[in-house]
């Protein structure tokens, strides 16, 4: 038996495929309210059990880490690490679902239901892919290991309790993982790294309770007025975040990396097809990306004080809260910028309260190494065109843990259409690069055997 084999295998089974993606999805696992992890926990290790996997789950101080590896009797064979997440975000809003987000249902092409693209669908290609090796009988080319984790949409707070003391389980030639959509054309493609991030929430309080704007408006401080004032301390004319040394530590791309950016394609229209913004972009294309993936951010994603319902409450809001995520490149340290941020707080406006949540670390792997390449080769057999290459995604996730605390390389190739409705109402997978991201994974297992083992 050979990968034609195992690529005709998926082909058939395309609708049992489908219908393990269906029953996965309409587990609610949902990490921030602790719903559904047993559950899926249960049903991702009964899968993994099924195929010949070795495979435990590991309790942490949240959800639990499911690690699984299978080894093939191929001598001197690599060794591959699928990572992925099992939790996924809440659905609300519900009233803009057009369907059940936990009872997946398909439309025009497309799977509907939460969690679908982000991530049980594009983990699940891979154990599908192991699937269709494991009945055909073909030989693996590699040794396999999984690395599904149930926090990732939480920060992924918990996993260094399991990467600390089984550091050495990890050990592989490369960590591959599928998330996030492809390009807006529909190409395919890779990233080498992820941006860090700090997120955080800023609350004021100047009083107990709202009061009368008219009898205590000019007497009882403002908390909007006063959170807004505070907000405009963190940017400066120029639109640079202006907390002291918050640029201190990046590092800029290496040429190899600008002769990435210069290879690829900036259609404004695309983007503004896909993110809904009112006007298309007018930043070059050497900014657009320079942005996404190695300058930093600092981001207002809420924003909230007093009344803001259908007519007037005539208030002086008593408490305002702003939360923030600072996204991170290369070096800067999530620490240091909590620091950072706090030193701020302190000349600016002591009265801020800061709460921190999630302190990520950048990560990024080198592009030129061989495994990198068989993966490229990979995808290009599959999709019939070569993959679009970034250095990097403009995304956060815990690969740090791979590449930093590990020292293994870690390369990320999504298997979603581009407009997935990733962490939105609606969220979708469409059928087509579903069973393109199985034989995806299939071909990355075949082409990487063939290249020669690490010594």
């Amino acid at each position: 038996m050979s990968v034609k084999d195992v690529h005709e295998h998926i082909d058939r089974n395309r609708e049992k495929d489908l219908e393990t993606l269906k029953e996965l999805v309409r587990i609610p696992s949902i990490a921030s309210r602790g719903q559904g992890i047993e559950e899926a926990c249960s049903y991702i290790l009964g899968l993994l059990r099924s195929l010949g996997v070795s495979a435990e789950a590991y309790p942490t101080g949240g959800a639990p880490v499911i690690f699984g590896h299978i080894e093939t009797d191929k001598p001197g064979a690599k060794t591959v690490m699928f990572y992925g997440h099992y939790d996924v975000q809440p659905p609300e809003p519900l009233d803009k679902w057009d369907s059940d987000p936990f009872e997946p249902e398909v439309r025009d092409g497309r799977i509907y239901g939460r969690g679908v693209g982000d991530n049980k669908g594009q983990f699940l290609a891979h154990i599908l892919a192991l699937r269709s090796y494991v009945a055909t009988g073909t030989q693996l080319p590699v040794n396999i290991k999984f690395f599904l984790e149930g926090e990732e949409e939480n920060g992924s707070a918990n996993i260094l309790d399991f990467i600390i003391p089984h550091k050495d389980l990890l050990a592989c030639d490369l960590v591959y993982d599928a998330d996030g959509g492809q390009e807006p054309d529909g190409r395919p493609s890779m990233h080498f790294g992820t941006r860090g991030m700090v997120d955080c929430t800023f609350e004021i309080e100047t009083a107990a309770k709202d009061n009368h704007s008219g009898h205590h408006g000019n007497n009882v401080p403002n908390a909007a007025w006063k959170m807004v004032k505070f907000l405009s301390t963190l940017v400066d004319e120029d639109g640079r975040c202006a907390i002291e040394g918050f640029y201190d530590d990046v590092i800029p791309p290496t040429a190899y990396e600008k002769g990435m950016i210069e290879a690829l394609e900036l259609d404004p229209l695309d983007v503004q097809r896909v993110t809904g913004a009112v006007r298309p972009t007018e930043l070059s294309k050497e900014d657009f990306y320079m942005n996404r993936m190695f300058r930093p951010t600092f981001n207002i994603n809420g924003l909230g004080s007093g009344y803001t319902g259908a007519g007037y409450r005539t208030i002086v809001p008593g408490h305002a809260v702003a939360k923030m995520d600072f996204r991170l490149v290369k070096d800067q340290d999530p620490q240091d910028i909590i620091e950072k941020i706090r030193a701020h707080i302190a000349k600016y406006d002591p009265d801020v309260k800061l709460t921190v949540g999630s302190a990520v670390w950048p990560s990024r792997t080198d592009p030129q190494i061989p495994a990198c390449r068989a993966v490229m080769r990979a995808v290009e057999t599959v999709y019939g065109v070569k993959p679009v290459i970034q250095p990097l995604t403009g995304a956060t996730n815990p690969e740090y843990v791979f590449t930093k605390i590990a020292g293994l390389p870690s390369i990320c190739v999504p298997y979603c259409n581009a407009d997935e409705s990733q962490h939105a109402p609606n969220e979708n997978f469409t059928l087509e690069k579903f069973y393109q991201g199985i034989h995806c994974t299939a071909e990355v297992l075949s082409e990487i055997g063939k290249e020669e083992a690490r010594r």
